[in-house]
């Protein structure tokens, strides 16, 4: 009754073909969402929102 997911990410400059940013993170969803938790593709999903969340917040 539980799942993750690994989130990783890289930002490349277009032009020039330069890591620019990278981002790795293992999302799970909170103990208390008891809906997530049901099957594992249920809280990978909430897993990824998570990360790209997180990723946006970085990103800030």
């Amino acid at each position: 009754m539980t799942g993750s997911v690994n989130y990783a990410v890289e930002i490349y400059d277009a032009a020039s073909n330069r890591l620019l940013s990278s981002y790795v993170t293992k999302q799970y969803p909170n103990a208390m969402n008891i809906g997530a938790s049901f099957t594992a593709m249920d809280a990978s999903m909430v897993g990824v929102r998570n990360g790209a969340d997180a990723l946006l917040a970085e990103l800030k």
